[in-house]
């Protein structure tokens, strides 16, 4: 039976002893979701296991919309499952997309109301059929400053007597240009060598932006697009400030700069966060040591205790780190919540994980 759910995920949940599959991701507020099993609706909490490659794929879907993954729109998985589950049916998605929340506000744009819909719908069509027109007619080049555009940034304007097309800039009376280029992105193509110099990197964007097309508009970003194939650039992401936020290269598709993962310290050292968020089991824990006991105080103790039996969650994050040489974790923070979970004789604890 073929299973899609759509919404938000309640939680995004590592699995960090799972052969097979990398991350859970849930769905289990029916409240912002829909679910269908073979085109009929159920309400009905879903799990998604995902492998690796899902996942980067999710978020190169995410990341293509303008958006984030902590404030992503709409994810839509699709797959199969048996049966149909009484609580939770988890299955494994053979199909993932992406609605931003650019592409929702087109579909949710607003109506003059019900008295006038089916008016306000029809002058709409005509509309865009007429901005279709223009457009072919002159080949998506606005009036006024020449910049090409896509069909979906341009606006109407009688010019000269006759209509035409014109982009957003000139729609509000400014001009745009090339000021500057995020740090990292910076760094990341001179360590690439595609650029030899600052400089070189803003003349290059500049006639970049004007040359080709502007695709994208909105009050934070802009994104212009290349047919080039011998481009350096597919596609560059501007701030309306004039700064080059990130590009996705023609080459391979990758995108720069490359997130870099967050830290966490331990003494004087800086250790890369692994996993922000996963479930461990216990017994992969080594005890605390003697002097790390120390650190817990008997009122903090029942404290976190009280907090994980009223709330199921500890105040206190658990870090933890792997061994060297062996299949077994520390804990390097949050000692008082980790004894609290020894006394609760919990099996499994959410922690964050180091790279070693």
């Amino acid at each position: 039976m073929r299973l899609i759910v759509k919404g938000k995920p309640s939680q995004v949940r590592h699995l960090a002893d799972d052969p097979e599959y990398v991350f859970a991701i849930e769905f289990h507020d029916t409240n912002t979701q829909t679910t269908q099993i073979e085109e009929k609706k159920y309400d009905l909490k879903v799990t998604a296991l995902i492998h690796s490659e899902q996942w980067k794929q999710l978020l190169q879907l995410i990341a293509e919309g303008g958006d984030m993954l902590a404030n992503a729109n709409e994810i839509i998985m699709e797959g199969k499952v048996a049966d149909i589950a009484k609580q939770v049916q988890t299955f494994a998605p053979n199909r993932i997309m992406y609605r931003s929340h650019a592409q929702q506000k087109e579909k949710e744009a607003p109506k003059n109301g019900k008295v006038k819909q089916k008016q306000t719908h029809e002058k709409g069509d005509r509309i865009s059929n007429r901005v279709i027109q223009l457009h072919q007619k002159y080949d998506g080049v606005c009036q006024l400053c020449g910049q090409r555009c896509d069909k979906q940034v341009v606006t109407i304007k009688k010019i000269q007597s006759k209509m035409g097309i014109i982009c957003p800039d000139c729609k509000e009376g400014t001009t745009f240009t090339i000021r500057d280029i995020n740090h990292r992105l910076q760094q990341e193509l001179l360590k690439h060598n595609l650029f030899s110099t600052k400089e070189e990197m803003v003349s290059y964007f500049q006639q970049f932006c004007k040359q080709f097309v502007l695709v994208h508009y909105n009050a934070r970003i802009r994104m212009y697009w290349s047919w080039d194939k011998e481009q350096i650039c597919q596609v560059v992401y501007v701030s309306q400030d004039g700064r080059v936020r990130k590009v996705k290269l023609k080459e391979n598709g990758r995108i720069l700069p490359v997130k870099q993962p967050p830290q966490f310290p331990v003494g004087d050292k800086m250790f890369l966060i692994q996993h922000p968020v996963t479930e461990l089991k216990m017994n992969k824990i080594q005890p605390l040591l003697s002097k790390q006991k120390e650190y817990v105080q008997i009122g903090d103790l029942q404290h976190q205790m009280d907090c994980y039996e009223k709330e199921g969650i500890f105040t206190e994050k658990i870090v933890v780190k792997r061994i060297e040489n062996s299949t077994k974790y520390e804990v390097v923070s949050g000692y008082t919540a980790c004894r609290a979970a020894q006394k609760l004789n919990l099996k499994r604890i959410h922690v964050m994980m180091l790279q070693t």
